[in-house]
């Protein structure tokens, strides 16, 4: 009779215990519901982009590369990007510069600011642009001030790598000198879309992911619900085009 007893009450000890590992699981299963519906769905915090990429490859063998952490998020939220620049080839790749930029927009400092010109403009638009529309909208010059600067005219990259050193001519002696090296990757965070026009006639023009020169990010108009559009375009003709929706809460 008291081994009986013993074996039932164990048998219920048993069971309890796998009760209590249910409850636990689930309550775990509502909790990770929970945070995902707070931060909104797709939405990766920084250095966790996933996929959410777009690039393409010149024919001097240079990637253009543009990186977002969400393809959809909240009103609230915010944007968080990665531009970058690599040579493809499995050689060194020297590159002259070309000025030809598909569309213009915000400088992004993948090389420091004074080094004339940006070998990269982002945008971050409401709407849903193509590249043909890009070339409307987005053509707003934007100035750097700098008391002195090189004019860069070519950019050495390392094999299958972003590191790259660059040479130029310094505007003051007319000398040529050479600068790096440096990783030609840059990020930026924002809270809202750009207008272009008016960011162009601040006192202190905005600069993207500047580190030697004092960055001054773009204003930023709140994120309401509706699609946008954030874009790179470099100077050797490449462009990059990502479209993200922003919801209600």
């Amino acid at each position: 009779m008291d081994a009986g007893t013993g074996s039932t009450g164990s048998s219920h000890q048993r069971n309890y215990k796998t009760l209590a590992l249910i409850l636990a699981v689930s309550i775990a299963l509502v909790a990770a519901a929970v945070i995902q519906r707070e931060s909104g769905p797709h939405y990766f915090g920084v250095g966790t982009f996933s996929n959410f990429q777009a690039s393409t490859v010149s024919s001097q063998g240079l990637e253009l590369s543009l990186t977002y952490n969400a393809s959809s998020f909240y009103i609230g939220q915010r944007l968080n990007v990665i531009v970058s620049l690599m040579n493809t080839l499995p050689s060194v790749n020297t590159v002259a510069t070309s000025n030809d930029w598909p569309f213009q927009g915000v400088p992004v400092a993948l090389w420091p600011p004074c080094y004339i010109d940006p070998p990269a403009y982002a945008v971050v638009l409401m709407g849903n642009y193509t590249l043909s529309d890009l070339r409307t909208v987005a053509n707003v010059t934007f100035g750097i001030n700098c008391m002195e600067h090189d004019a860069i005219d070519h950019a050495i990259f390392q094999p299958t790598s972003s590191q790259a050193n660059l040479t130029g001519t310094y505007d003051v002696t007319n000398s040529k000198d050479e600068f790096g090296p440096f990783v030609l990757s840059a990020n930026f965070t924002t809270s809202g879309y750009w207008d272009l026009l008016n960011n162009s006639r601040q006192l202190n023009s905005p600069i993207l992911g500047a580190i030697q020169y004092p960055p001054e990010p773009p204003t930023a108009i709140p994120f309401v619900a509706g699609v946008y559009t954030v874009a790179v375009a470099d100077e050797w003709g490449q462009a990059a085009i990502l479209h993200f929706v922003v919801k209600d809460g």
